[in-house]
């Protein structure tokens, strides 16, 4: 490859306050959870073969931590890694990581972001100053005690403090929502939010839950401008899984955790919210139709006639459920499958 690639935000992602202060690392934090934008977003694109791309991006993100600049994909005089050389090295396929770097450098993506030359310059001679000046080396260490201590993720609290790789998370937002905090500008895609935010509303109603849908704009809207992008698609599986009787309870007590942990005055940063759009109150239904006409053409393949509404109100319930035991949409490969059983207990249409 030509361009010089950079894994987008590393050092929020894969760093530590520990590893920050060594020149070498010997392993690599990695976000924990799978119900991230970005990695529903992989197994969408593609399907079976996500296993393979998500080992490659693994791969690359303990590569990247050898390199000379930490993230950026350079040799020690800065100039781009050949795919072949870093394929050689992880013992992947070259064919697996051209598909990955592809993909990973959309811009609806961007885990990985392209670097201009004079940027890549600069963090060479930044890193070529940091190496010249002292500084804690592994070498004096005894028993690798320069990597930060291995802890076991608590599972039963949502991830409040890994930040996730989500497109929220990693791009710069078209239409968004600003409020001053502490003099920090806080920027939302009000797309995003409103996208998280119909997602949570259905499985509340799923579950039962009474909360409006001001409020869980306002869950989403305060998640996303703290980094937590996360934490409302987390929630939702929770509810399918029953694992969850408080939804708002269980909201607060992380949106407080969070800014309590970064010194942040939440009711503060609350007054920044803006109204939620009310046109878009009508979500739930829209969503509901969009599925029907998702559902419809392949259910009337299926049978092979126009489905009767209560075979598609069948198809749509057997849809649900499949997305409910998932936590997340279904791929279309997925959606086929599910439809198709469900055309095998109808009676042939007459």
């Amino acid at each position: 490859m030509n361009e010089v690639y950079r894994i987008a935000k590393w050092s929020e992602v894969f760093e530590r306050a520990e590893s920050r202060k060594l020149k070498s690392l010997t392993w690599v934090a990695m976000p924990v959870g799978f119900q991230s934008n970005g990695y529903q977003s992989m197994i969408d694109e593609f399907g079976d073969q996500s296993p393979a791309i998500y080992g490659a991006w693994c791969a690359l993100v303990s590569y990247a931590a050898s390199c000379h600049v930490r993230g950026l994909l350079t040799n020690g005089r800065g100039e781009p890694l050949k795919l072949s050389h870093i394929a050689r090295t992880t013992f992947f396929p070259v064919k697996i990581f051209e598909q990955l770097f592809a993909w990973a450098a959309l811009p609806t993506v961007r885990w990985l972001e392209v670097v201009v030359p004079t940027d890549v310059n600069a963090e060479m001679a930044t890193s070529n100053q940091r190496e010249s000046s002292p500084g804690e080396s592994p070498d004096g260490v005894p028993d690798r005690q320069e990597n930060p201590p291995h802890t076991q993720p608590n599972l039963t609290q949502p991830n409040l403090t890994q930040q996730d790789i989500t497109p929220t998370n990693l791009t710069e937002p078209d239409a968004a929502v600003a409020g001053a905090v502490g003099g920090e500008l806080l920027k939302v895609d009000s797309e995003e939010c409103l996208r998280i935010t119909q997602r949570l509303q259905k499985a509340l109603s799923k579950r039962h839950h009474d909360v409006d849908a001001a409020s869980v704009w306002r869950w989403g809207w305060l998640s996303l401008a703290l980094d937590q992008g996360d934490l409302l698609p987390e929630l939702g599986t929770r509810l399918y899984r029953n694992e969850v009787d408080r939804p708002k309870r269980y909201i607060d007590k992380a949106l407080r955790r969070i800014c309590g942990e970064r010194g942040l005055d939440l009711t503060q940063i609350a007054a920044s919210v803006p109204e939620f759009p009310k046109d878009d109150c009508t979500a739930a239904s829209t969503e509901t139709n969009e599925l029907r006409y998702r559902i419809f053409k392949p259910l009337m393949h299926s049978l092979g006639a126009s489905p009767t509404d209560a075979q598609l109100s069948a198809a749509i319930e057997a849809v649900t459920l499949l997305e409910e035991s998932l936590g997340r949409p279904p791929t279309d490969a997925q959606l086929r499958a599910a439809i198709d059983t469900a055309a095998k207990e109808f009676a042939p249409c007459s």
